[in-house]
């Protein structure tokens, strides 16, 4: 019988060197340092608020409009709501993995 370890091998995750501050980042016109994963986080609470509020307020308008209205507040609207919070997250997912990516090659090219 084979024993198995019971904790299985980890691999040294990369570690990425700060490259400063976002407002050094900003002002960097060799374009060496990037505010884009720094600026994610942001951008993302900003579209998800404006998600929101545009949300609520198809979803009190609906109530305005009579049955079909209040039917399409209380299921089309959330599910909206929720489908383009995910593409947005989506969206800025891959963003961040492509500059990952490119912070990763700068390191390998580096060495």
């Amino acid at each position: 019988m084979t024993d198995f370890p019971t904790t299985p091998p980890t691999e040294p995750t990369p570690s990425v060197p700060d490259t400063g501050g976002f407002f050094s980042a900003l002002f960097d016109f060799k374009f060496e340092k990037y505010i884009t994963k720094k600026a994610l986080s942001v951008i993302y609470m900003l579209v998800t608020a404006l998600i929101a509020l545009f949300a609520l307020g198809l979803f009190f308008s609906g109530f305005t409009q009579g049955a079909a209205g209040i039917l399409f507040s209380l299921f089309v609207v959330p599910l909206g709501a929720l489908v383009y919070l995910i593409y947005t997250r989506l969206i800025l997912e891959f963003l961040a993995n492509q500059f990952r990516q490119t912070e990763l090659l700068e390191q390998i090219a580096n060495k």
